[in-house]
């Protein structure tokens, strides 16, 4: 099978084999954008491969266009990120044109550079991820600075790691401007799917993301993993890419698991946690997972969400049963662990930073009984929640349906009731109306 590759004869950074793959979902609203900003970088990808998962749009139109058909692969509409990515390094094994790219420089080195079809590269994103590779050789896994589809000023992410419990931890405040406060290249936990860079050979090793996560957390995962396995993962913030994030923002539907973003995000970061965490912590964290659950469900309710908080228990259940494929899980780890997990420790948010962003969230959802979702995830029952959720109309429909169930005679019966009496014939004729009073009788006839 042949792939769409790009030779050339005066790279910028030679030594480098770059291998663009795109994972597109109904993506046609975002790809065009997204395929002008990969195919005009100043130092242009070598070869360029894309995935379509069963788009219903103008995806694989666009795609066989951009990239050639022959380097277009069909996959289910139920397929993941990482298994699309998976499939597209499998079937496009070998980098073509390795010998013309090879320099006095060093060893040619291949890399797998992941993108969404709605994330699109600035033109000097490319050159600056690879100019970071060559100022840091044990660089293994490299991110970009993600800023807003539509506001290019503000910060989505500048790196991310978790906090004890699981929860994803960026530093940025929601809405938060770009004035280069959070600049720098530095070592992080994890860096975003969308633009990562990866050596082929850590994918391999690592191979790839991890199958449970189709969607949400794999990212943090895959940056786990490989910081455990003795390889370094580094935010540049040189590159920069905008992404719209569709899937979180509910600008399009999930297909490769439950409807609801919240659920599915929950249930990835608690099976992150379990699968990744050290075996000393296993039993503590499972304990704290399961008291979280009641505790964010409980929240949940009190602020008059009942369906966040159903998701929020159905996610806790649905990982804690999943006893053997975790265990499998947390094997396939261990067997490619290099480091002790304390040396990574200093990637994770710290105790203080937990426990403020929890006491920012319950304040919020205290104080604000309707505030909608999260700004990175909405919920896709919109209307039919709003009205489920109103504590008058939930009255009125339960006085409603005790009514019918008390009166059903009335609704599954004939009506009875007093009778009138007849009316008169005619205006004088009183038929004995009214009644009489009755006679008073003689004291001598009471006496007779």
């Amino acid at each position: 099978m042949t792939s769409s590759a790009i030779r050339h004869d005066h790279l910028v950074r030679p030594r480098h084999v770059v291998t663009a793959v795109l994972v597109a979902h109904d993506g046609a609203r975002w790809l065009p954008t997204t395929l002008h900003a990969v195919k005009t970088q100043r130092r242009p990808v070598q070869r360029f491969v894309a995935v379509d998962t069963g788009s219903r749009d103008g995806t694989r139109e666009l795609l066989e266009r951009a990239v050639g058909a022959s380097s277009v692969l069909d996959a289910p509409r139920e397929m993941g990120f990482g298994a699309a990515v998976a499939m597209a390094t499998a079937a496009f094994a070998h980098a073509p044109g390795l010998a013309s790219t090879r320099s006095d420089s060093g060893a040619v080195v291949d890399w797998l550079w992941l993108l969404h079809d709605d994330s699109a590269p600035a033109p000097q994103a490319l050159e600056a991820l690879l100019e970071l590779a060559d100022e840091m050789p044990s660089a293994a896994v490299i991110g970009a600075k993600l800023q807003g589809w539509d506001n290019h000023r503000t910060l989505l992410e500048v790196g991310a790691t978790l906090d004890r419990g699981g929860r994803r931890e960026t530093w940025l405040e929601p809405g938060e401007l770009d004035h280069g406060q959070h600049d720098g290249d530095r070592d992080v936990l994890a860096v975003s799917t969308a633009g990562m860079l990866v050596r082929r050979d850590v994918w391999e090793d690592l191979g790839g993301f991890d199958p449970a996560l189709p969607l949400f957390r794999d990212d943090t995962d895959f940056g786990w993993r490989a910081n455990l396995a003795g390889h370094r993962v580094v935010i540049c913030s040189r590159a920069v890419l905008r992404h719209a994030q569709a899937a979180t923002s509910g600008l399009r539907q999930i297909a490769c698991g439950p409807s609801q973003p919240r659920r599915l995000d929950r249930q990835s970061a608690l099976w992150t946690m379990l699968a990744n965490c050290s075996a000393v912590w296993l039993p503590w964290t499972v304990l704290r997972v399961m008291f979280a659950g009641v505790v964010r469900s409980s929240l949940f309710v009190v602020a008059k969400r009942p369906f966040d908080a159903w998701d929020e228990m159905r996610a806790t259940i649905s990982v804690l049963i999943r006893l053997l494929p975790l265990m499998r899980a947390r094997r396939e780890r261990r067997a490619i662990r290099r480091i002790p997990a304390r040396e990574v420790r200093s990637l994770f948010a710290p105790r203080g930073t937990r426990l403020r962003r929890y006491g920012e969230s319950a304040r919020e959802r205290l104080t604000d009984i309707g505030r909608r979702d999260d700004a990175t995830v909405t919920d896709d029952r919109g209307l039919l929640r709003r009205l489920v959720t109103q504590p008058g109309l939930v009255l009125v429909l339960a006085l409603v349906i005790v009514s019918c169930v008390a009166e059903r005679h009335v609704l599954m019966g004939t009506l009875h009731g007093g009778m009138l009496l007849p009316a008169p014939a005619s205006a004088g004729d009183r038929h004995g109306w009214p009644p009489s009073a009755p006679s008073r009788s003689s004291g001598s006839e009471r006496m007779s």
